[in-house]
């Protein structure tokens, strides 16, 4: 077999297939400059709508070497498909310039080129070899960003069945390709690889476990290639995957090294999603000092996306894996604060979808950290098969899939029993229908809290698309509780509410709990209720069209979606508990839909009640202040 080596000079590329030719040309001047050429195993952008990718060819051959014209040739799956051939015309330095410009299909085939010069000798041509390329593609490309579990490596002695790159988990590996590594000193090869699930997100050609699966589900199901660009850093809080702004492609920052990667494979302008999983190391624990919180988290990453969204403009959808309870965190409930940031994300934005991974089996890592990666079976293969027809639902218009490859999610909650006093004792939490049977597995009594007073709960029951959780006041809790949140565990998945397609139910904090159709409200039994009046305007304006507030829980500024039949002043008040006005605000109100943002941020945490006035119109809304 030929011995393939290559002989560089500035931009020269020679492939040798013999050492004694090798030998030879690197005694002579050089042959070619060879501006831009494909690269071993790269892939190029598709059009989305052609389907096809552009491959550009350039750079100049030396006259003197007696080559009149340069020829490139393609193939596909190794049959030559295309031969097209350059005749010179050079320059005053004795140069002849050549551009070729061809068209590769996204498809699961590679292609090949050969660029070569020609010479007639003897009737013949001769051509002497300036540069290949093989293993070349088109396709899709993706950013996995985050901290350790989006660098999802390998933790542990690897059998067939946890190998991500094993092809029977992976089928279409060799149509995943990666560009460099996450090296967080840029010492990454300059080069394109076939993808890697199971290496450190340092080494070349890195993916990750999850993140190879995904891409491996993709390419098959839509027969293209992908291209996975992984900037996760291990034990990285949000801050630190922050750009500089003065300078984008700072190579002191993660930012920075992966807007260059991504650069340098020319695909800047066609990253098509970012896939995030972080938020472990802004929990307070082992992992952590500081504990941010749900507000804090949301302004981060919103951030994130703007900068993103600059500097990738081809970008249209961020997936947020939800992150679950373990990894030497303090407490679940210092876990929800990040939790309930990744739904409210989702909730708040039509480019943003948040997904539960919760129905999944912890690795043990012992130390401080005890539970918190995961092998390939049971965790990372699970992940990357719930990812996979979110993406394929959202940027390819496949709608082929059901409304259970989202995860269940609270939609509202209600007191569905409530004695004649007035004491509610169980609570309806209606999830989104999803036309999915859900199923509980395990007892959920100690992931489910009441907030507004001490609560003991008894059991937790399915009733069609409701959850039905019972409960009891604790002794010196006088009143209802006002909102309910649901926290995570580590370890195993049980216990765990799932829907139809396995996924498990988000984590969430806060979701208030309104009267509930036929219940007696809650002044029936405690004085600082609102009373009857502003209960029933309350509950009668939950369906007026156009009418919203979020965030709700809010820390610090509540949007507020208001509809008006005309144009003129309004007034928002805050009232608490017992009746007191604590703000007023007026607002002018144009005819049409009106969006207002309120400053709550001097509110101490508890219900309140906003009320809008305009005219003879009053509407009213509850909303909760949760902690800061």
């Amino acid at each position: 077999m030929a011995m393939k080596t290559y002989l560089r000079t500035n931009h020269l590329f020679i492939r040798c297939f013999s050492l004694f030719l090798c030998l030879t040309l690197s005694t002579i001047p050089v042959l070619a400059q060879v501006i831009d050429f494909p690269k071993e195993y790269q892939l190029y952008p598709r059009n989305i709508v052609t389907n096809r990718a552009h491959v550009h060819i350039s750079g100049m051959l030396k006259r003197s070497l007696g080559y009149p014209e340069i020829r490139l040739k393609q193939y596909r799956n190794n049959v030559l498909q295309r031969t097209t051939t350059i005749k010179f015309k050079h320059n005053e330095h004795g140069y002849g310039v050549y551009e070729f410009n061809n068209e590769i299909i996204a498809e699961l085939a590679s292609y090949s080129f050969s660029l070569v010069g020609v010479k007639n000798d003897k009737g013949k041509d001769k051509e002497i070899l300036i540069a290949s390329a093989d293993n070349i593609v088109a396709g899709d490309a993706y950013i996995i960003q985050g901290q350790s579990n989006a660098a999802a490596n390998a933790r542990y002695t690897l059998t067939a069945e946890n190998d991500a790159d094993d092809p029977a988990n992976s089928p279409y590996r060799n149509f995943v390709r990666v560009y460099g590594s996450a090296s967080p000193t840029s010492s990454y090869t300059k080069a394109w690889f076939i993808g890697m699930g199971n290496s450190w997100p340092d080494v070349d050609g890195s993916l990750g476990q999850w993140g190879m699966r995904m891409a491996s589900n993709i390419a098959g199901a839509r027969k293209i290639p992908i291209a996975i660009f992984n900037g996760a850093a291990l034990g990285a809080p949000i801050s630190y995957f922050s750009r500089n702004d003065a300078d984008h492609v700072d190579p002191n920052t993660n930012y920075g090294r992966l807007l260059n990667r991504i650069r340098e494979a020319g695909l800047q302008r066609n990253i098509r999603g970012v896939i995030w999983y972080q938020g472990e190391s802004d929990v307070l624990g082992s992992l952590s000092s500081i504990q941010l919180t749900t507000e804090q988290y949301k302004a981060a990453f919103k951030e994130l996306v703007r900068d993103w969204k600059a500097d990738y403009p081809g970008l249209s959808k961020f997936y947020i894996i939800q992150i679950r309870y373990g990894c030497g965190m303090s407490s679940a409930d210092s876990c929800l604060k990040i939790q309930e940031a990744q739904r409210q994300l989702d909730k708040e934005s039509n480019e943003i979808q948040t997904l539960s991974v919760a129905n999944t089996i912890q690795l043990f890592d012992g130390d401080d950290i005890n539970y918190c990666h995961y092998k390939f079976v049971n965790g990372y293969k699970n992940i990357g098969d719930w990812m996979s027809p979110l993406i394929l639902r959202d940027l390819y218009r496949d709608n082929s899939f059901p409304a259970s490859i989202e995860s269940p999610e609270p939609q509202s909650a209600a007191f569905s029993a409530v004695s004649s006093p007035g004491i509610a004792s169980q609570v309806s939490l209606t999830l989104k229908n999803q036309s999915s049977v859900f199923t509980i597995n395990g007892d959920l009594s100690s992931l489910f809290r009441l907030d507004g007073g001490n609560y003991s709960i008894s059991s937790v029951s399915l009733s069609g698309n409701n959850v039905l959780v019972n409960f009891t006041r604790v002794a010196g809790t006088t009143t209802n509780p006002v909102s309910i949140s649901y926290r995570g565990h580590d370890n195993t998945a049980v216990p765990v509410l799932t829907n139809s397609n396995g996924l498990a139910l988000i984590n969430f904090e806060y979701i208030p709990i309104n009267a509930g159709a036929g219940a007696v409200p809650a002044h029936a039994s405690n004085p600082n209720s609102p009373s009857p009046t502003e209960e029933l305007a309350w509950m009668n304006n939950t369906t007026l069209t156009g009418f919203s507030i979020y965030p709700n829980p809010v820390n610090q500024t509540m949007v507020i979606n208001y509809p008006a039949d005309k144009s003129g002043d309004v007034e928002l008040r805050v009232i608490d508990l017992t009746g007191r006005e604590l703000t007023m605000k007026k607002v002018s109100a144009i005819s049409g839909q009106n969006q207002f943002r309120l400053n709550v941020s001097d509110l101490h945490q508890g219900l309140y009640i906003l009320q809008i006035r305009k005219e003879n119109i009053v509407v009213t809304r509850k909303f909760l202040v949760g902690p800061r």
